[in-house]
C-alpha cells in the first residue's frame, strides 16, 4: 500500500506538552542548528511531551548536547530504555533520539518523559502513515478554506482578515473570536476515475491534515472526527508566530464520508482561532460506493467486488478495435488522394518566369499578366497597371552583343546585353 511520511515541527498544536516546557530562543546562539530554527525544551523532572499518530513507526528528533540528561519514552503505555541525550559541546542537531520499532498499523500513543534536572529539547517528529493497497497511487487534494466543503457556525462569526493573512496559502482564511464558534469540514474519497477495476482492501482508509496558524493570539481548540469523542488539550496559543501549521491530523477513517468538526475553546480574552487549508489522502479504491464503513472514527470493512464483467470489457476492447481499423483506413485514404495530386501536379507543363535577358531580347511591349503588377513611375509619378485596359509599350533602341567573362554563367545576374547608347536616350516610356 502507499506509504507517506509525515514531519511535523516542535511548534505544532499535536505536540501537548506540559506547562513546564518553552520555546527555545534566539538567545541561544545554536538556535539556527534546529530545524526551522525552533525547538521547545525543558529542564524539570518529570515533564512530557506527547501526541497520537496513527501510523506504523515514528522518530523523535532534537540535540544532543553537553546540558541534556536521560528521557524515557513510552508507546502506549509500554516504557522503553532510557536514552541519554548528552553529548560534548559543541553537541549534535536534528538527530533522532528516539525511533519506534515497526508498530501495528492503527492509532497510537507517544510519551516523552524527562527525567532528572538537565535539558531535553525536541525539534521535529515524523511518522509514517499507509493508505489503500500496495498497487496503487496516493491522491493528494488541497482543499483551500472558501471550498463549500468547510462550514462556519455561526457564519457571521467567522471572519476572512485575520491578521497576517498574506503568510496564509493563497492569501485566504477564515477565523473566529466568538466563544461558541466551530467550523465542520466534509470530504470523502476521490471520484471514481478507474474504468476497468476499483479493489478494497481491509487496512486502508482515508486520511486528513488540517492546517492554520499558531502565535501568542492563539487559541486552544478541540477535535472530533465522525461525531466520536473530541480530542482535547490541542491549542494555536504559542510563543512565535507561524503559519500553515499541522493542526490535526487523521488517518486510516475507512471509505465513506467523513466530518471533521474543530470547536473554539478560548481561556482567555483576545485569542482568536484560524483555518488555512486541509489535506485529503486516498487512494482509487477507497471511492465512494465501494462498500466499505466507518463507526465514530473506527474504520469497519466489508469485502465487495466492483468492476465490470467480462462480456462488458471484451465489448469495449472490440468497439475500440473497430474506432482505430477505420481511422486507418480514413488515413490511407486521404494520403492515396494526396499522392494523386501531386503527379498531376508535376505532369502539368511548368510556368517559366522571364529573366532579363528575355525581357530584353525581346522587344515590344512587355507580357500581359493575369495579376496586376506596378511598375517604375512614370516621370508625373504616375503608375501603370498591366491588369488593366491600357498597355506598356517599351521603345527599344539598336544594342550590341557584348561578351561577358569566360566566369560568368549563361544566367549571370551581369546581363550579356548592354545598352550602346548615353544615359540621356535611355529608357523612353510611352502609353498607348
Amino acid at each position: 500500500m502507499p506509504r507517506y511520511n509525515t514531519t511535523v515541527e516542535d511548534y505544532a498544536p499535536i505536540l501537548i506538552y506540559s506547562p513546564d516546557w518553552t520555546a527555545g530562543t534566539s538567545s541561544d546562539p545554536l538556535t539556527d542548528l534546529y530545524s526551522d530554527s525552533s525547538f521547545t525544551l525543558t529542564q524539570t523532572d518529570g515533564g512530557t511531551a506527547s501526541f497520537e499518530f496513527n501510523g506504523t513507526s515514528f522518530t523523535i528528533f532534537g540535540s544532543k548536547r553537553g546540558n541534556h540528561g536521560v528521557y524515557q519514552v513510552t508507546i502506549d503505555g509500554n516504557s522503553f530504555a532510557p536514552e541519554s541525550g548528552a553529548s560534548p559541546d559543541p553537541g549534535q542537531f536534528q538527530v533522532p533520539l528516539f525511533s519506534s520499532p515497526t508498530l501495528v498499523q492503527g492509532l497510537h500513543t507517544v510519551t516523552l518523559t524527562n527525567q532528572g534536572n538537565t535539558f531535553v529539547d525536541i525539534d521535529f517528529i515524523t511518522w509514517e502513515n499507509s493508505i489503500g493497497t500496495a498497487d496503487e497511487q496516493l491522491v493528494v487534494n488541497t482543499v483551500q478554506d472558501t471550498d463549500p466543503a468547510f462550514t462556519y457556525t455561526p457564519p457571521n462569526s467567522w471572519g476572512t482578515n485575520p491578521p497576517s493573512i498574506g503568510t496564509y496559502s493563497g492569501s485566504s482564511g477564515h477565523g473566529t473570536a466568538t466563544p461558541g464558534a466551530f467550523m465542520t469540514y466534509t470530504f470523502e474519497g476521490m471520484p471514481r476515475v478507474y474504468l476497468l477495476r476499483i479493489k478494497t482492501d481491509d487496512s486502508a482508509g482515508d486520511g486528513v491534515s488540517l492546517y492554520g496558524p499558531v502565535g501568542p493570539a492563539g487559541s486552544p481548540f478541540s477535535v472530533s472526527v465522525d461525531g466520536g469523542n473530541p480530542v482535547i488539550g490541542l491549542t494555536a496559543n504559542k510563543q512565535f508566530f507561524q503559519p500553515q501549521v499541522l493542526l490535526y491530523a487523521a488517518t486510516n477513517l475507512g471509505g465513506g464520508q467523513h466530518t471533521v468538526k474543530v470547536a473554539y475553546e478560548p481561556t482567555q480574552p483576545g485569542q482568536i482561532f484560524a483555518i488555512d487549508f486541509a489535506n485529503v489522502y486516498t487512494t482509487p479504491s477507497l471511492t465512494p460506493g465501494s462498500n466499505r464503513a466507518s463507526t465514530a472514527g473506527t474504520a469497519t470493512t466489508q469485502s465487495a467486488t466492483n468492476g465490470l464483467s467480462g462480456g462488458a470489457i471484451a465489448g469495449i476492447v472490440i468497439a475500440l478495435l473497430f474506432i482505430l481499423f477505420v481511422l486507418a483506413g480514413l488515413l490511407f485514404f486521404l494520403r492515396r488522394r494526396k499522392s494523386r495530386k501531386n503527379r498531376r501536379y508535376l505532369e502539368a507543363p511548368m510556368i517559366q518566369s522571364l529573366s532579363n535577358r528575355d525581357i530584353i531580347a525581346a522587344p515590344g511591349t512587355y507580357p500581359t499578366q493575369p495579376s496586376v503588377r506596378r511598375y517604375p513611375s512614370s516621370a508625373d509619378g504616375s503608375y501603370f497597371s498591366s491588369g488593366g485596359a491600357r498597355t506598356l509599350a517599351l521603345e527599344t533602341q539598336s544594342q550590341a552583343y557584348v561578351p561577358s567573362a569566360a566566369s560568368e554563367s549563361e544566367y549571370s545576374p551581369t546581363s550579356h546585353y548592354a545598352s550602346i547608347l548615353p544615359t540621356s536616350m535611355c529608357c523612353n516610356w510611352t502609353v498607348h
